[in-house]
């Protein structure tokens, strides 16, 4: 699980997992100033250790929320915790797709340098732009970072989606969106299984 910004989450998820004889990963989502550049980082824990040092950042980052963690400062606290480069608005993201290689070598060589172990977080879902991640994918291969499948979830169930949907709706006092009633399928924040992610995600990637 990676919450965004803090850890609220943890307590029910670690004690879900843990019920079900699974073990929980813990990460949280926060944003990093690298080169006076403000772009989000996902951060997961390895070891009990990694763990202290996560709820550590995550203090530095709720105290600097407004400006973000510089990445000197974050990397103070890098132990035993995993890198996950959002193919989605990671700086790397960024500066790829603006043509600024230089720019993308050389965060990713800090990346790797501050991190032990970090990866490409790969978001696919109905009308992605397959041009951009295939050429964010290729660079990835080629700079060996490895790629894994993400999903980005704040539902259960696509059934949810349609029930916030109405909520935002009557909220705002505006008609719900048809297009949406009609295609919950097409809101990809909701917990998906297996089948889904075979839909989408080539099997080295899961």
């Amino acid at each position: 699980m990676i919450d965004k910004g803090n850890l609220f989450g943890a307590y029910n998820f670690v004690n879900k997992c843990l019920s079900n004889n699974l073990k929980p990963i813990l990460g949280v989502e926060i944003n990093v100033i690298y080169k006076d550049l403000n772009y989000p980082i996902n951060l997961l824990v390895k070891s009990d250790l990694g763990y202290k040092n996560l709820c550590k950042i995550v203090s530095i980052a709720n105290r600097f929320k407004s400006e973000g963690v510089d990445f000197k400062l974050l990397s103070l606290y890098a132990q035993d915790i995993i890198c996950i480069l959002s193919s989605e608005d990671s700086l790397l993201a960024f500066y790829l797709e603006n043509n600024m290689i230089f720019e993308a070598n050389e965060f990713l060589n800090d990346i790797k340098k501050t991190f032990k172990d970090s990866f490409l977080g790969v978001y696919r879902y109905q009308g992605h732009n397959k041009e951009r991640l295939n050429n964010l994918i290729a660079y990835a291969n080629n700079s060996k970072l490895i790629s894994i499948a993400m999903q980005y979830a704040t539902h259960k169930t696509s059934k949810d989606t349609i029930i916030i949907n109405l909520l935002d709706a009557i909220g705002k006092n505006i008609k719900a969106n048809k297009d949406f009633l009609s295609n919950p399928s097409i809101v990809e924040a909701y917990l998906k299984n297996n089948s889904d992610l075979n839909v989408y995600y080539e099997k080295e990637e899961i």
